[in-house]
């Protein structure tokens, strides 16, 4: 008789363990932090720029009202 070498279970072909998928989100989800603290920066350095520029073109003609509001 021919036996198989390789380990028989009850999952699915080409389908991992419930523990096994976690192990790889978590892990993946780990390395978000910094990547999303960069983007956050970035953001609120544009979002900045992007107000500023608003208030100056708003304001352009009323100096005095410009300086209170920027």
């Amino acid at each position: 008789m021919h036996y198989q070498s390789r380990a028989v279970t009850r999952e699915l072909p080409n389908n991992y363990p419930f523990i096994v998928q976690k192990k790889y989100i978590i892990d993946s989800v780990d390395q978000w932090d910094d990547p999303a603290t960069e983007l956050f920066d970035f953001t609120v350095e544009k979002l900045k720029a992007m107000n500023l520029d608003i208030v100056n073109a708003y304001f352009e003609h009323y100096a005095p009202l410009k300086q209170r509001v920027s």
